[in-house]
């Protein structure tokens, strides 16, 4: 699992990851780096593994959070219009509870007389390209499509007793991207990833604040919501909703 991931973070890093654009920058060509992190919460986690069997159970109850969560993105803008834009979000959420009801799950049952340590992991890496529709000095608008890879990870443990359900796989997503500049150095950003398939639902949404310190520089803040799961046909049924409350650094420059 190392290896895959260390491998998709080198094709991410390659290609690189977009940044919300703002009205300052409209050179043909640009290569930029955004960093950042923040907190998030948990107010829905539901799990059943396997669908059709298991017992149905909740890891956001008594476990909302906070807990800490950052991104690190890289991005290149190509003929004015056109961007390739890549994203490494990790996130893991453990800690310990005690369930109401005993929990069969991947075959085990974890009784409820026993506190539960669990472990969320929903590690995310896209690679997404993107075409400017329009952008003047209040609007910009922009569409495309992101690949995702899904590496997922649920586990519960009572002592030596351990039981996990691991998941690694690609998901298709549209893009989109709306900008309302304020003024040349403050934008309103509206922008994500989304897909409602027969399969399930995944959502990756922000609405932030942007702010231009010069031609290289530019901070950015706000609120970020994902959410979605899967039925599974039967093998596994997970949904969970997620908060974020994160700030940025961009460092952008001119090839």
């Amino acid at each position: 699992m190392q290896v895959k991931s260390s491998f998709l973070i080198s094709i991410i890093l390659a290609f690189g990851f977009v940044v919300p654009l703002t009205a300052a920058k409209k050179a043909e060509n640009l290569l930029w780096v955004e960093g950042g992190g923040g907190i998030v919460f948990q107010s829905r986690n539901d799990v059943q593994i396997p669908a059709n069997q298991g017992t149905r159970f909740s890891l956001s109850e008594g476990a909302n959070g906070p807990f800490p969560a950052y991104r690190v993105y890289a991005g290149f803008r190509f003929f004015e219009k056109h961007e390739i834009m890549g994203l490494w979000a990790p996130l893991q959420v453990e800690g310990q509870k005690r369930f109401t009801q005993n929990i069969s799950f991947q075959g085990s049952t974890f009784p409820n007389t026993l506190n539960t340590d669990f472990l969320y992991k929903f590690n995310s890496y896209r690679l997404t390209y993107r075409y400017s529709f329009l952008e003047n000095e209040n609007w910009t608008l922009q569409g495309g499509f992101t690949g995702k890879i899904r590496d997922a990870r649920i586990q519960l443990q009572q002592g030596a007793q351990l039981a996990a359900k691991d998941d690694l796989g690609f998901v298709p997503l549209l893009h989109f991207y709306v900008g309302y500049h304020i003024n040349p150095v403050w934008t309103v950003e509206f922008y994500g990833d989304a897909l409602v398939s027969p399969f399930g639902r995944a959502e990756d949404i922000a609405l932030k604040l942007a702010y231009t310190i010069d031609d290289n520089w530019s901070v950015s803040g706000g609120y970020r919501t994902v959410e979605g799961g899967s039925e599974g046909g039967g093998s596994v049924y997970t949904f969970a909703w997620l908060h974020y409350f994160e700030a940025t650094v961009k460092y952008q420059l001119d090839i």
